[in-house]
């Protein structure tokens, strides 16, 4: 089925490690229009004999990547006009965008090497991404236990934060004078 959410574990992942380098909504945003042909083969608006086509080779990941930058774009834009602020990410850079979209692409065109059979003939030529009988659902578990490992060091790096404004703070209150500590007026 095309749009699950399990394939943005591994942008969870990445954003967790790399927060100020990758832009998370260009890599859900390739992911979602990497599976809009076999969307529009499902719907029969398109041959149906296979579910994935040229969009799900490295070729078409590439492409599918470049298309991310005008539509997420399209988004900020829109975003603004009708002042959603929530739905609006922060600026980002062109090539943040078409590197979190490549990420997102390639990665996709991987995961469903491994999940569909249809896929095989797409990454043949690339023995190391063959399928190697791992069942479709742990690869599902995969994305999942990536998801959780962004969890997790999301949660060390707030941490991490808090422990460091607690430390900081501790040594701002000791650098003070003792007049300053009490909160004693002495100017008179």
């Amino acid at each position: 089925m095309p749009f699950t959410p399990y394939h943005f574990g591994a942008g969870a992942l990445a954003k967790s490690i790399a927060p100020r380098h990758f832009s998370f909504t260009a890599f859900a945003v390739s992911n979602v229009l990497i599976d809009v042909e076999p969307l529009v083969r499902m719907l029969g608006l398109l041959d149906d004999t296979i579910l994935h086509g040229p969009t799900h080779t490295f070729p078409g990941a590439v492409v599918i990547a470049a298309l991310t930058l005008p539509a997420v774009r399209l988004w900020d834009r829109t975003a603004a006009a009708l002042r959603l602020t929530g739905l609006r990410p922060p600026a980002v850079a062109t090539w943040m965008v078409l590197t979190s979209a490549l990420v997102g692409t390639v990665s996709h065109v991987i995961l469903d090497s491994w999940m569909h059979a249809d896929m095989a003939e797409h990454v043949a030529r690339y023995p190391g991404l063959t399928k190697a009988d791992i069942p479709p659902h742990q690869v599902e578990l995969l994305c999942v236990e990536l998801a959780q490992y962004a969890l997790l060091i999301y949660l060390a790096r707030l941490a991490w934060r808090g422990a460091a404004r607690v430390i900081t703070a501790i040594r701002d209150a000791r650098s003070r004078p003792p007049s300053a500590k009490a909160g004693v007026d002495r100017t008179n």
